[in-house]
């Protein structure tokens, strides 16, 4: 997660809806029956936490865009500087205190 002091002057730290980014749609929060084993692995050592979301990684070509999605599932300590709130996945970014994406943002 991100601190004060990663964030530079001028500039503000917030919390806004994955389905707001284009980069970050591809997440979405899974129900509990659908659950699997959390995919983050370090040095060999995997998660064995169950998960509560999961992020399609289809790689999309032009000619397959029909293709099968790939979901890789992740426990609530491995969503990578997202958290779930209100049903959704929340993703915290840095912005210029004075645009439009951080007038909407949670702090």
């Amino acid at each position: 997660m991100l601190t004060d002091d990663d964030v530079p002057e001028g500039f503000v730290r917030f919390w806004v809806p994955c389905r707001t980014l284009p980069s970050d749609r591809a997440w979405e929060v899974i129900n509990p029956a659908d659950a699997k084993q959390c995919r983050w692995v370090d040095g060999g050592q995997r998660c064995t936490a169950q998960s509560v979301a999961r992020l399609d990684r289809t790689w999309r070509t032009s000619d397959q865009r029909d293709a099968k999605p790939r979901w890789w599932h992740y426990c609530e300590d491995h969503l990578y500087g997202r958290r779930i709130q209100d049903g959704e996945i929340w993703m915290q970014i840095v912005a210029p205190a004075d645009s439009p994406l951080a007038a909407g943002g949670v702090t």
